[in-house]
């Protein structure tokens, strides 16, 4: 299986530290088994360490995510 990222914002708006991205799941041959997208915020930053620790935390919630949407599709598609 390949996974492809596409982060489509990481920084900071007015809602606070952002990560956006588009995610698709796919089998030796290229085939799309299945794909999404999310947004995940924390809160604003003050400082480049908290914007590095905020980001972290973001991507930790998007790897859950991400892994909550795939394990099934991976799990459907095995032998």
């Amino acid at each position: 299986y390949t996974l492809l990222l596409e982060v489509t914002q990481f920084g900071i708006d007015d809602r606070g530290t952002v990560l956006q991205m588009n995610y698709q799941i796919e089998n030796q041959v290229g085939d799309t088994l299945g794909r999404g997208q999310g947004t995940w915020y924390n809160k604003k930053t003050q400082s480049a360490k908290e914007f590095v620790d905020q980001q972290s935390n973001n991507l930790s919630s998007a790897a859950a995510e991400i892994s909550q949407t795939l394990l099934p599709i991976i799990s459907k598609a095995s032998p």
